[in-house]
């Protein structure tokens, strides 16, 4: 269970940011019983951390960019993160098909090495298939001159889900969270950061918080949060934007994923199965400013149709679109190095008044980006010499019995999922109920919209609210939904 605001004079952590990279600095601050505070100017993973295309994986793009030591790094992470949170963080099949003969020898180099990073105690290794076995695990593959294709494995969660679970970790550890907090400056002493202030964008309340460590863990919102400390900060960040469609299942049968190797950018692309509809993403899109609700513009959809339409036997259209959301990467500045081909690693940094800031990184390495985060805190000197503990630690199994009948047949969820999420994970807005803490927007904004008053009268009845309170609501959500129907 998340739980409110504890009265604490000073805090030993206080981490901004509530994405991947935010909430894990919490947990491992909190599981090393550093008392630990984490203000989200938002919802819990409102911005780029809901919006991935849903992989706990090495990157197979990674390793023709050569980045070895990363790829590494992201699969040793993928086996921590399915041994600690197996009920979060699952297996899926892939197939990488091929249709010329010498592509055989090039994808079996690359699973090789990709086998021999993820180390003895990684996944399956990869096995190549028959055209017949490939398409007996995939029967909506375009057939025509297909000549087999390489088999392997990686992990697959839900982005938004794990983020509540690791926020309701961090709490039951006593970290306390706050969302819809937004910091608007620091507390100083001779040049030192000691502190925020912030504003409760719920009840308009301004708060100041007090601590020995300020952590900027806000992701694409981290070189804002360095101009509070010093307005002359030079900017660290850039960004590209990865947009994805979603299809209804009929478009891959079966639950093998598959890879589209070659598309017309040079990148690969997905087809995943994911609660029970099928994602295809990304794109890659450099941009020139962070935004907390990027959309996917027409030629990023057209292009994800296309991809889906050369290597499927039915040919998706715009009218099959059930949802389609983007995200914005926060990608570390190489000098003028293109964002298709800047590294998802991630950069720890110091700053003169004792900010720290983590920046970069992906969903994958959040966890290994917190543990060096804090452990560069207690290098500095700030905090008290304790070992992480979030490699070995299990995520609580927080199981809840789903009463009652599903609101619409086309989405998997009940009023007990929304009543739960009211009640137990912090949930404030019809938004947060309908887009993370189930992912209805994501899977059929049609139906999410049909049954929003429904659910809306649910919010308003768990927190005791006004008529006036639940149609706001309403008219909030129908027009934040209105971009994901393209």
């Amino acid at each position: 269970m998340l739980k409110e605001a504890e009265r604490v004079d000073f805090w030993d952590v206080i981490v901004i940011g509530g994405g991947a990279t935010g909430l894990w600095c919490a947990y491992d601050a909190a599981l090393r019983g550093f008392r630990t505070i984490l203000i989200e100017q938002a919802d819990f993973a409102s911005a780029t951390s809901s919006k991935s295309t849903k992989l706990i994986h090495g990157g197979i793009r990674y390793l023709k960019q050569g980045q070895l030591l990363l790829v590494h790094e992201a699969l040793h992470e993928r086996r921590i993160l399915s041994t600690i949170a197996p009920h979060l963080v699952h297996s899926r099949s892939f197939i990488l098909p091929y249709y010329k003969w010498h592509e055989r020898p090039y994808y079996g180099l690359g699973m090789s090495l990709y086998d021999f990073l993820a180390g003895p105690l990684g996944e399956e290794a990869h096995q190549f298939l028959q055209p017949s076995e490939v398409l007996t695990r995939c029967p909506t593959l375009d057939a025509d001159n297909l000549r087999g294709g390489c088999l392997f494995t990686d992990g697959q969660f839900d982005d938004a889900r794990f983020a509540i679970e690791l926020a309701k970790m961090a709490a039951l550890h006593e970290a306390t969270l706050l969302n819809y907090t937004k910091v608007t400056s620091f507390i100083k002493q001779e040049g030192r950061i000691e502190g925020v202030i912030a504003r409760d964008l719920i009840n308009d309340q301004e708060m100041e918080i007090h601590g020995k460590v300020v952590i900027n863990a806000s992701g694409i919102f981290s070189d804002e949060i360095r101009r509070l400390d010093e307005p002359t900060s030079p900017p660290m960040m850039a960004f590209s934007r990865g947009s994805h469609i979603v299809l209804d299942k009929e478009f891959l049968s079966g639950e093998t994923a598959l890879i589209f190797p070659k598309l017309n950018d040079g990148r690969l692309a997905f087809c995943i199965p994911w609660h029970n509809k099928v994602l295809v993403g990304t794109t890659d899109v450099a941009t020139d400013r962070p935004l907390q609700e990027p959309h996917p513009t027409h030629e990023e959809i057209e292009f994800l149709l296309n991809a889906a339409g050369q290597y499927l036997s039915k040919k998706p259209q715009a009218h099959h679109i059930r949802s389609a959301f983007a995200g914005i990467r926060p990608l570390v500045k190489r000098s003028t190095t293109p964002t298709a081909k800047l590294s998802r690693s991630h950069k720890v940094s110091i700053g003169k008044s004792h900010l720290i800031t983590v920046a970069g990184g992906k969903w994958t390495t959040a966890r290994r980006m917190a543990e060096d985060t804090i452990d560069h805190a207690i290098g500095a000197g700030l905090l008290e010499n304790i070992t992480c503990k979030t490699m070995k630690m299990p995520f609580d199994e927080m199981t809840h019995s789903h009463k009652g009948e599903k609101l619409h047949p086309a989405l998997p969820y009940t009023d007990d999922d929304f009543k739960i999420a009211i009640e137990h994970e912090m949930a404030q807005t019809l938004t947060d109920l309908l887009a993370r803490r189930t992912r209805s927007l994501f899977l059929d904004v049609k139906a999410t919209l049909e049954i929003a008053p429904t659910v809306a009268r649910s919010l308003q009845k768990y927190l005791a609210q006004t008529d006036a309170f639940r149609e706001e609501q309403i008219e909030t959500f129908t027009t934040f939904a209105r971009p994901y129907s393209p």
